[in-house]
């Protein structure tokens, strides 16, 4: 399950308190009659595109497809959510444009807002298609029947939605003390192939949150835990960043933080406050009152078998045997860095140009 959990909310002041995104996720209501994003119901409606349109323009995305929970393949450019006026064309629209800015800047230059707004983005386009997919039939042959996620998932959800309204309301999100990015986010510099059609790439896991896109010669991994896979291992991920990497490098780091997200065995709880119009989000630290580590054991024939689904190769190629030993690209087995040309790897090349 999606390791966001119990919010508890501080007295809400002033006479304006109905104004509050608070208000409007107590009620969340996941109907084509609420806004998407802030969750009020819809006076006037519009609709986002889940994947901007300066995206799909870009990577020539508006005729591809994507695969949705119930196997319906739906055109990124049919892909839209109801959306408010307010919404869609000051605060979306302006978070679009920042984002833009902010992949043209070195990722070692990023600062922390920065980042926190990347993040905000990335969780934005994951939570655009879990709101789609919640208002499709689990069965397209009984679209009366239950939804793709069904009602006891949306507090799991819930909590991501409300951290990334900061692109239309001011939150302040701390974790033990210190201001940090409510999540886990690492931006990455790529080798690009000429083709534009291999330029993209996207993944995503509903039930731990964790969104992987590949973006021409930027690479972004955002996982809503807290900060969790950070803490880990996010040394090693900034690490790599400081480097040019071949879109295979990309993906390990990605089946990585997947693997990773998923061994995560902790329900972040959060404290949540406002206070002069601003929402004071206080995560509680993570371990908590357990003595437990807040990692599962790593199991590397899971891992080889997650790593294999992620860069489409057979799993005894990747790891032989007993599955103890798992191929990586990222560095050799003395532990020095691999710098591999794009040409490397034809048939991979090749499949990312399908």
């Amino acid at each position: 399950m999606v390791r966001l959990g119990k919010t508890k909310s501080g007295k809400r002041l002033g006479a304006n308190s109905s104004r509050s995104p608070l208000d409007a996720f107590r009620a969340r209501k996941y109907s084509s009659a609420h806004c998407f994003y802030c969750a009020r119901k819809l006076h006037k409606r519009t609709e986002e595109h889940v994947f901007p349109l300066w995206l799909q323009k870009r990577f020539k995305l508006q005729n591809q497809t994507i695969h949705l929970l119930n196997g319906t393949t739906i055109k990124y450019s049919q892909l839209k959510v109801p959306c408010c006026p307010k919404c869609n064309n000051e605060h979306l629209s302006g978070l679009e444009k920042r984002v833009q800015r902010h992949l043209r800047t070195p990722p070692s230059k990023l600062t922390q807002l920065q980042l926190t707004e990347l993040f905000t983005w990335a969780c934005k386009i994951l939570l655009g298609i879990l709101y789609k997919e919640r208002l499709l039939p689990n069965d397209r042959r009984q679209p009366q029947g239950g939804p793709i996620l069904p009602e006891n998932l949306h507090h799991e959800f819930e909590m991501t939605h409300l951290i990334i309204q900061n692109a239309r309301h001011p939150i302040d999100f701390s974790a033990e003390g210190k201001k940090r990015t409510p999540g886990s986010v690492f931006v990455f510099r790529l080798q690009s192939a000429k083709e534009i059609e291999a330029q993209f790439d996207f993944r995503d896991s509903i039930f731990h949150l964790v969104v992987f896109l590949r973006l021409g010669n930027r690479g972004i991994i955002a996982i809503a835990d807290g900060g969790a896979v950070d803490i880990e291992v996010g040394d090693i991920f900034r690490s790599d960043g400081k480097f040019e990497l071949h879109p295979i490098q990309f993906e390990e780091l990605g089946a990585i933080a997947f693997y990773k997200a998923s061994l995560f065995n902790r329900h972040p709880t959060y404290l949540i406050f406002e206070m002069k119009n601003r929402l004071q989000i206080f995560q509680m630290p993570l371990a908590g009152l357990s003595s437990k580590p807040v990692f599962d054991p790593w199991v590397h024939a899971e891992y080889a078998a997650l790593l294999a689904r992620f860069i489409d190769a057979p799993l005894d190629k990747i790891a032989p045997g007993d599955r103890s030993k798992v191929m990586q690209w990222r560095v050799d087995q003395n532990g020095n860095r691999l710098r591999i040309p794009l040409k490397k790897f034809p048939h991979l090349i090749q499949r990312f140009s399908k």
